[in-house]
């Protein structure tokens, strides 16, 4: 299965929109509620991908839920990706330059265009 960092960031976006900014894998629940359907094979493996990239984080670090592992939430490398590829523009001109390169790179690539495109806007 190929990675698809425009569902990496959707989920990273849809779990800061939640109303607690916590989610739990193994049912498929979000901020506590029933997200309406089981997490797709495609989101579990972007999820694990985000805990590998250290995007996501055991929610246990909080003190607020009792089983390891369960619950998770955005940490603040996943945060700070977030932040340089929130911007819907700003997203479709990192894109269209990761076209140039095959159209796929490394999330620290990806995250350095969307800073340089950031960067550019402010100038």
């Amino acid at each position: 299965m190929k990675r698809d960092l425009d569902r990496i960031r959707g989920l990273l976006i849809e779990i800061e929109e939640s109303d607690n900014s916590r989610f739990r894998v193994k049912d498929g629940q979000l901020s506590g509620e029933s997200k309406g359907s089981p997490w797709s094979d495609f989101d579990l493996h972007h999820i694990s991908l985000m805990w590998e990239a250290k995007l996501i984080r055991e929610a246990r670090m909080l003190g607020e839920f009792p089983e390891t592992g369960e619950f998770f939430t955005i940490s603040w490398d996943g945060y700070e990706y977030l932040d340089s590829v929130r911007d819907d523009g700003i997203w479709a001109k990192t894109k269209e330059k990761l076209l140039l390169v095959g159209g796929s790179a490394s999330l620290d690539v990806t995250k350095s265009v969307a800073i340089s495109m950031i960067t550019a806007a402010l100038a």
